[in-house]
C-alpha cells in the first residue's frame, strides 16, 4: 500500500487525476476538491481499487487555529500555522489533525514543535509537503532560504518526529506532483531506512486516515 494524502489542486481533475493515478501505484490519494464529476470519471477510468480521500487545507492563525465543524466532518483536514505560536496552539489541541512540514513553516514546525506535539495525549502527526520544497530550485529569484538549507532543517524535524514516534506522513503537496518512486528515493537520499520510508509513505498515512474516520482527527 502507498499513500499521496494531498496532491496538487492542478492534477485534482476530472482529466488529470484519474491517468495519475492509472500510472502511479498509488491506494491512497488525498484530493483538495472531490467533486461528483471527478468522483463519476474516476470509477469509470480507474480499474483498480483506489481510495480516493478528501482533504480540506487549513491556514491557521492564533485566532482561527481548527478548520470549521462541517470541514472537519467531511474531509481529512491538514493546518498550515502562520506563526509559532500558532503551532504551539496546535500541538495542545484534543485532536489528531496533521501539521503541515513546507517551506512557509519551516521555520516554527521545527524539532522543538515535534517536542511539543510528543506531550500531547492525543496522537499527533506531522505532513511533510515534500513536493513544495523541491520547489524552490525552480523559484526565480531565489527565496531566502535555500534548497540544501531546507532540506536540512525538514529533515532534523522528521528525525525528530521519528525518534518521539510522533507521525510523519509524506505527500506531493500544493504545487507539485511527485510519483511514488520520487519520494522513495529521495527519503533513501536523505538516509532514511526502508522501515522509515514504509512509515512515512504508507503506515502512519493509514494510522492517520483510520484515526481521522473514527473521530480522532475532528477535534
Amino acid at each position: 500500500m502507498l499513500a499521496d494524502l494531498l496532491v496538487p489542486p492542478s492534477v485534482a481533475n476530472p482529466d488529470t487525476l484519474p491517468k495519475i493515478v492509472n500510472s502511479f501505484p498509488l491506494t491512497l490519494v488525498g484530493v483538495p476538491t472531490l467533486s461528483e464529476e471527478l468522483i463519476e470519471r474516476f470509477l469509470s477510468s480507474v480499474a483498480r481499487e483506489v481510495v480516493l480521500v478528501p482533504r480540506y487545507v487549513h491556514e491557521s492563525t492564533s485566532t482561527n487555529p481548527l478548520p470549521p465543524k462541517s470541514a472537519l466532518r467531511s474531509a481529512l483536514p491538514l493546518c498550515v500555522p502562520d506563526s509559532v505560536s500558532t503551532a504551539r496552539l496546535l500541538a495542545k489541541v484534543r485532536s489528531s489533525i496533521p501539521i503541515a512540514l513546507c517551506p512557509q513553516t519551516l521555520r516554527f514546525v521545527d524539532e522543538t514543535q515535534v517536542n511539543f506535539m510528543a506531550t500531547s495525549r492525543v496522537r499527533k502527526f506531522v505532513e511533510v509537503l515534500l513536493g513544495e520544497f523541491l520547489e524552490l530550485c525552480k523559484r526565480v529569484p531565489k527565496p531566502k532560504m535555500s534548497f540544501e538549507r531546507a532540506l536540512y532543517f525538514m529533515t532534523k524535524a522528521i528525525d525528530r518526529a521519528l525518534y518521539l514516534d510522533v507521525g510523519v506522513i509524506v505527500s506531493s503537496g500544493r504545487q507539485a506532483i511527485l510519483h511514488p518512486k520520487q519520494m522513495k528515493a529521495i527519503l533513501y537520499s536523505l538516509g532514511y531506512t526502508k522501515r522509515e520510508r514504509l512509515l512515512m509513505t504508507a503506515l502512519y498515512p493509514l494510522e492517520l486516515l483510520r484515526t481521522w474516520l473514527k473521530g480522532g482527527g475532528r477535534g
